[in-house]
């Protein structure tokens, strides 16, 4: 609820990117399905490894997100034009990371999308929550399929996040990228 909550402010403020989305959604999807996939059939103990493994790799955009928006400048000033297909290569794996783990993968479709995509911020957010909507909602599809999810659980945090969300979109589409920075 938290993604597609923020996706459909983002979307009434006016800050719409279809047309991109549709490129970056299949490689998103595809990679989606492959890492939830991966998390139904791992045994429990190698799930626990990986999942260790992967959670030291989401401090990785963590740690760089001081200088994100630097590096984003300089490559504005470049005016060096980045091939899209890097994109779709690299959404595939950050769908494959978002369907087998979840956790960090926002700042690692913002690092893909604001660096090597070259896109502002708001086109980057607006981006990142709608893939993520995409790719959480087919994950969460095959957890249920499988029955790997406590409803009640599932419901209770999902309202939380869907406020975050909303207040969220909120406070950032208006504002200079200084301050949401």
């Amino acid at each position: 609820f938290q993604t597609g909550t923020a996706a459909l402010g983002f979307r009434r403020s006016g800050i719409k990117e279809t047309r991109t989305l549709l490129w970056i959604a299949g490689p998103g999807l595809l990679g989606g399905w492959i890492g939830v996939r991966i998390a139904i059939v791992l045994p429990p103990e190698a799930f626990r490894q990986v999942f260790a493994l992967l959670l030291v790799l989401a401090a990785v955009p963590a740690i760089l997100q001081p200088h994100l928006f630097q590096a984003q400048k300089a490559l504005e000033r470049s005016e060096t034009k980045r091939p899209p297909w890097l994109v779709m290569g690299l959404f595939f794996f950050v769908g494959m990371y978002s369907g087998f783990i979840q956790i960090g993968s926002g700042l690692w479709s913002l690092l893909v999308l604001l660096i090597i995509g070259g896109f502002s911020i708001h086109q980057a957010n607006s981006l990142k929550v709608q893939l993520l909507c995409m790719t959480t909602s087919l994950a969460t599809i095959v957890f249920l399929w499988h029955d790997q999810v406590i409803l009640l659980i599932a419901v209770i945090l999902s309202m939380a996040n869907a406020f975050g969300a909303w207040m969220g979109v909120r406070l950032v589409r208006n504002r200079e990228v200084r301050w949401i920075r």
